[in-house]
């Protein structure tokens, strides 16, 4: 009698090309799509920034988002350069940003049943699990319509994973997998953080029967020359043209402890476990991890959600609910979450009677996944009310309008100062500085440097030139709070209580109510803005 062979080197069988299966596959995608569109009026600052960018290439300006300076305030050269490309055709860049969103979570969506088929699911119907789970994510449903690069990044993360596996097994793929890790890297520079890891295990978990030889060449050099290639050469091309090696969002990081960030971090990662199923999601994945030696894409999941991790420890993670730093980690949760649930109905069935089974797993199994499915639900349903689904005259955001005032009413040669390089900036095409750093490398690394008069030096180089306008959201309506020490540093300063005044106080709906001040310089007069500040009132 033959050896068993191992498991390593064997080919799961799919689970399972039958036309319901895939029809069945596609109304997860469609599931997904239309969770999705729930979002639809959802814009992130960020794409206003992308947006930007691209723009600004179309026009023959550079990459820059102010012509003539040279700050990269973005973080994915890739989507730059689709959305450029767009703007290039004159499709609007906006549009196709969200065009694109939808177009990668399709992809991403694709990418997970392909690596769902690599597995040996003893249920091919409960291998559909996964993509359901990410199908019921408010959090990639919201990064999906939100315009910016994390679909892409999952989608890229998702190839890059099963092209590796693939590697891993067959002994052949690594130069694809390794263009994809590179892709991986220009779609985000953190992206570059799973490449090793990923080497390094393509090295360890390898089919020892068809690589008996171990040909580094073709198993490990060849990854690497592609991606240094390819990401490397992007590198040395963004340092040459803006003089640092990373975009200008990694210099202008808020320099609290590092505790600090890590608990906030934790805390934001545990609100995100929370919205998709709690503790038991997080540990019935956790289980699964064992064997990872048997299977060698468990050892490529666990990189891609370690990393995930350390990145939002490290960072913090994203303010106001967002959860972009951690999104591209859920496929793989929910994959190792899925194949939990296999071991346990495979342990199952071996005990039970067929009638009991199918009782057993599926009130069992069943109502762990619907509850799970129903927390993401929960959470886009309150997001998004019912009313405002049905209404399509949605008030804009104050940003949006206090940036067309500004495009129709301010002086070409005007320029803003404020947080962030978002919507008002972008709507009102005028010049912009962004005092959390962003836009403008000396205001990045400023306050980092914390030197002796790190205070004066920011603020003489913010109002050298008196900003026209300068905006500040605020949670209080009452009195102007900035929600950064840079700010509180400019609106306390004896430049802005001496030179600017009070000009409009609007409302921002939302989860919770925000107010955008704007302030002019006092030698400016023009047309009445709306939310119009009939008194002058300090900040």
């Amino acid at each position: 009698m033959s050896e068993p062979e191992s498991p390593l080197e064997s080919t799961p069988a799919p689970p399972g090309a039958s036309r319901s299966w895939w029809i069945a596959a596609a109304a997860v995608i469609a599931l997904g799509v239309f969770h999705s569109l729930l979002y639809g009026r959802v814009v992130s600052a960020d794409a206003y920034t992308y947006c930007r960018y691209a723009e600004n290439i179309a026009q023959g300006n550079g990459l820059v988002f102010n012509p003539g300076e040279r700050a990269d305030g973005y973080t994915s050269f890739l989507w730059v350069t689709f959305l450029a490309f767009a703007a290039k055709l004159g499709i609007g860049t906006l549009a196709f940003s969200k065009a694109m969103g939808i177009a990668f979570h399709v992809g991403s969506q694709a990418s997970l049943l392909v690596l769902v088929r690599e597995i040996p699911f003893a249920g091919r119907w409960l291998a559909l699990a996964a993509p359901l789970l990410l199908a019921s994510s408010s959090a990639f449903a919201y990064e999906t319509a939100a315009g910016a690069e994390t679909p892409m990044f999952v989608f890229l993360l998702l190839a890059t994973t099963h092209m590796a596996v693939r590697a891993t097994k067959t002994g052949r793929g690594d130069v694809v997998w390794g263009g994809l890790a590179a892709l991986l890297a220009l779609a985000r520079p953190d992206g570059a953080l799973a490449f090793p890891f990923f080497l390094a295990w393509r090295g360890l978990a390898r089919n020892r029967i068809l690589e008996p030889q171990l040909p580094l060449v073709r198993a490990l050099l060849a990854p690497v020359g592609v991606f240094l290639i390819l990401a490397g050469g992007a590198w040395a091309a963004r340092f040459a043209y803006t003089g640092q090696p990373l975009p200008n969002a990694f210099y202008a990081r808020p320099s609290a402890e590092a505790l600090a960030l890590a608990a906030r971090g934790a805390y934001r990662a545990l609100a995100l476990l929370d919205e998709h199923g709690g503790f038991l999601l997080a540990g019935m994945a956790a289980v699964a991890l064992v064997g990872a030696g048997a299977e060698p894409w468990k050892g490529y999941a666990l990189f891609a959600i370690a990393g995930r991790l350390l990145l939002q420890l490290a960072s913090g993670g994203e303010g106001e609910g967002h959860h972009r730093l951690l999104v591209p980690a859920l496929p793989f949760v929910f994959l190792l979450f899925v194949r939990a649930l296999d071991h346990t109905r495979a342990a199952l069935s071996a005990r039970l009677t067929v009638r009991r089974e199918f009782v057993l797993l599926t009130t069992l199994l069943g109502g762990i996944l619907l509850a799970c499915a129903a927390c993401g639900w929960r959470t886009s349903l309150r997001r998004i009310r019912p009313e405002s689904l049905r209404r399509m005259d949605f008030e804009e955001c104050a940003s949006v309008r206090m940036g067309k005032w500004l495009a129709e009413n301010a002086a070409a040669d005007a320029w803003v100062l404020g947080p962030g390089a978002g919507a008002l900036p972008y709507w009102s095409g005028r010049r912009a500085i962004d005092w959390n750093g962003l836009t403008d490398h000396f205001v990045a690394r400023t306050p980092r440097e914390a030197g002796p008069d790190w205070e004066e030096r920011l603020l003489r180089h913010l109002f050298k030139e008196r900003p026209s306008y300068v905006f500040v959201p605020s949670a209080d309506r009452e009195t102007c709070k900035p929600g950064s020490a840079v700010g509180a540093l400019v609106l306390a300063s004896a430049e802005f209580r001496e030179g600017y005044v009070p000009m409009s106080v609007l409302a921002r709906e939302g989860e919770t109510e925000v107010w955008l001040f704007t302030f002019k310089r006092n030698d400016l007069e023009h047309a009445d803005p709306p939310g119009k500040v009939e008194r002058r009132t300090g900040p």
